[in-house]
């Protein structure tokens, strides 16, 4: 999950760089990006560096998130972004697909209501997955 936090003055949910470059990149994550609460949201009405959500929604996906936590508006945005041509449904597919990518190693689509205790006990927040 991505912090409120900036890195040299850029806002984490905007650090390509850090987001793409360097995790995804050279330290090899795989995994998917999540914003913190309102992280893009905050991008408009409160750090005021995106001038509208489009902006916004465009900005957080093109630098690497893939799940956008509770920004009401990102919604809006983003299929505004696609109109105006400031974001392209390829940028979204691939988040897409990192999402999917974990739902579907959880197994999350086998038995989406009920979780597994066999597998939560030998998978999850053991020895070998905690660092």
């Amino acid at each position: 999950m991505l912090g409120y936090q900036t890195t040299d003055g850029v806002p984490i949910t905007l650090n390509e760089w850090l987001l793409t470059d360097v995790l995804r990149g050279d330290w090899g994550y795989g995994g998917m990006l999540i914003t913190d609460w309102d992280n893009v949201g905050r991008m408009v009405w409160e750090q005021q560096i995106q001038p509208d959500y489009a902006h916004a929604a465009a900005a957080a996906v093109k630098a690497g998130n893939d799940m956008i936590m509770t920004t009401p508006r990102f919604f809006e945005g983003a299929l505004q972004a696609i109109a105006a041509g400031m974001l392209d449904e390829a940028d979204l597919d691939a988040a897409v697909a990192r999402i999917l990518t974990v739902k579907f190693e959880l197994g999350l689509f086998e038995n989406p209501r009920r979780p597994d205790p066999q597998r939560i006990a030998t998978e999850i927040a053991t020895p070998s997955t905690r660092r």
